[in-house]
């Protein structure tokens, strides 16, 4: 199978797409195939590796129907922090609410 692997953090320069063996799973293990598991990691990386996010804080997520701001919508609910959407449509940030998010920014509304 091919997957995506790294050996170290960076950003994507240190991303490999390669060649992997299947796994293969043994007594009451099953195989799982993951599709979203690079944007988790990305989403945490961002806002608890690096930005430290705690529970409580605000965060401001820029985008509301992405891979990665949804990713981050739910890991900052996840630790409990106050989150804050931006989106350009109606329709994206009702996703972003039903992911958790505490306050909506329509862009294309609001003027400031």
């Amino acid at each position: 199978m091919k997957a995506i692997l790294f050996h170290q953090h960076g950003g994507p320069e240190v991303l490999q797409y390669a060649d992997f063996p299947t796994p293969e799973p043994g007594p009451g293990e099953a195989l799982v195939r993951l599709h979203a598991a690079l944007v988790f990691h990305t989403a945490w990386h961002s806002l608890i590796t690096r930005g430290k996010l705690q529970p409580a804080e605000h965060v401001l997520i820029v985008g509301a129907s992405g891979g990665v701001n949804t990713a981050s919508i739910q890991i900052a609910k996840y630790i409990g922090a106050r989150v804050y959407v931006v989106g350009s449509s109606a329709e994206k940030l009702s996703m972003a609410e039903s992911l958790g998010a505490d306050e909506l920014i329509d862009r294309n509304r609001n003027e400031n």
